[in-house]
């Protein structure tokens, strides 16, 4: 996955789906993964 503003890579992987139907829900929780990976969430206090 690439930031399309600034050409950085945020994460990459390697999926094989062979239904789109069956795979989005893994997939969903993959790129989840990754976006908590590279901007955490800010803690409560």
């Amino acid at each position: 996955m690439i930031d399309n503003r600034t050409g950085t890579v945020v994460g990459t992987g390697k999926v094989v789906a062979w239904d789109g139907h069956i795979a989005a829900p893994q997939l969903a929780v993959e790129i989840m993964k990754i976006f908590r990976t590279a901007h955490p969430l800010p803690r409560k206090e």
